[in-house]
């Protein structure tokens, strides 16, 4: 059999009675104390979002807290590394220092001491020039150099050298000098020649026997001149006629020395 639609004033009655019915069935338990399940429904949910946003706000703060704590450290760990690094670098800035300062002291130590060094050895030296200029005699053929070289050898000094402005050839010996080497022998000393050392080669070697023939050979003149007392002072001293090769090739005298003989 199949249903009649009802028409809809009739159909509407019964939704409108029916709403009705279930909101006074509601109403009266929930005024009666007895619970609701709609409402029983509802609170739990509303307390677990509450419990859900206070624990997400705590962990929020936990998490900043965190964050906080985390963000200080970082700073406090770059500020001890700024204050080690601050520190050995005055350290290190002090060790250069302290390192720079004992270099200049030594230094200036050094250069104290090279410099009195020096001045001691510019004083011996000085003092050695001195004392070979009261030892040197420069060959003039004047009575002036007899009288020069006679004070020397009175002092008497243990050497004494001539050094000659010439060139003297030691066959041509002046006569001033020979009368000085003919005062040595009648003293009893030695006159000897001391040829060029053996690396330099004369050009004429046989001009050292005519030097040594020229020595030997003092006119007598020279020889009785030497008795004369300005000589006297040559007679405890032995001669030593040295020859060079100049820079022509040509055997020439360099200097002659006169040694004090021991007594």
């Amino acid at each position: 059999m199949t249903a009649v639609p009802q028409p809809p004033w009739r159909v509407a009655p019964f939704l409108l009675w029916t709403v009705a019915l279930l909101a006074v069935s509601t109403a009266v338990p929930a005024q009666q104390g007895v619970a609701n399940p709609v409402a029983q429904a509802t609170v739990p949910a509303a307390g677990a979002a509450a419990t859900a946003r206070a624990r997400a706000q705590a962990k929020a703060r936990a998490q900043a807290r965190a964050l906080a704590r985390a963000k200080a450290e970082v700073q406090q760990a770059q500020e001890e590394a700024r204050l080690a690094a601050e520190v050995k670098a005055l350290e290190e800035a002090k060790a250069q220092a302290e390192a720079k300062a004992v270099a200049d002291a030594k230094e200036a130590a050094d250069a104290q001491i090279a410099a009195e060094a020096k001045a001691v050895a510019d004083a011996q030296a000085a003092a050695a020039a001195a004392e070979a200029a009261k030892t040197r005699v420069q060959f003039t053929d004047l009575p002036i150099f007899d009288r020069e070289l006679s004070t020397m050898l009175g002092t008497p000094a243990p050497t004494v050298n001539v050094a000659f402005y010439d060139r003297v050839k030691p066959s041509d010996l002046p006569d001033r000098l020979q009368r000085w080497m003919a005062a040595v022998e009648s003293g009893g000393g030695k006159v000897k020649v001391t040829p060029p050392p053996s690396t330099v080669t004369a050009k004429n070697p046989f001009l050292l026997l005519s030097a040594v023939n020229a020595i030997f050979n003092i006119s007598k003149a020279s020889k009785a001149a030497a008795v004369a007392a300005l000589y006297k002072s040559a007679e405890t001293y032995d001669a030593d006629i040295q020859l060079k090769v100049d820079d022509k090739g040509d055997t020439v005298v360099d200097r002659v020395v006169f040694s004090q003989r021991a007594k």
